[in-house]
């Protein structure tokens, strides 16, 4: 049983206790009495927990300072949102009618992802669309800044 369950019931003991008594000397002098013990007997056992939670929670104020950060598991994390955001940079050209492109995100990856720069390859590129006059190397760049919230100067694009 936990400290927990057995104050509880050690409380509820008191009360049923304190309760029989009083039904039993409720009309006379000695019942004020042993209610006003019951009572303070009550509040007693309310607060005993009281010094042991704070002594509890003092030593476990030292414990925080031990806690350390794995990096290498931030660090994996962060590529993997690299990772997914470059598949969906991918997808949303290929949502656009753009196929068989390659994007590769470079970025500065601690606890933090702070991309650096993108790299978009269009060889191998199918448009399934008629792109008449657009420029596809500036359309790509827009495109890319725009998904990732970077400045276009960050986005180099292969032909």
């Amino acid at each position: 049983m936990g400290a927990f369950t057995s104050w509880i019931l050690s409380i509820l003991g008191v009360v049923i206790i304190g309760t029989i008594l009083d039904i039993f000397l409720s009309g006379k002098k000695l019942g004020k009495q042993i209610r006003s013990v019951l009572s303070a007997l009550l509040v007693l056992m309310i607060i005993s927990p009281i010094p042991i939670l704070l002594t509890n929670l003092r030593s476990c104020e030292a414990d925080f300072g031990q806690i350390e950060l794995d990096d290498s598991f931030l660090e994996f994390a962060n590529s993997r949102k690299v990772a997914a955001l470059e598949r969906g940079l991918v997808q949303a050209f290929i949502n656009e009618g753009w196929n068989n492109i390659k994007v590769d995100i470079i970025a500065t990856i601690d606890v933090n992802i702070r991309i650096s720069f993108v790299t978009i390859d269009l060889t191998n590129v199918v448009l399934n669309f008629n792109t008449g006059n657009i420029n596809i190397i500036e359309r790509a760049r827009n495109m890319a800044a725009d998904f990732l919230n970077i400045e276009r100067s960050q986005v180099l694009v292969i032909e």
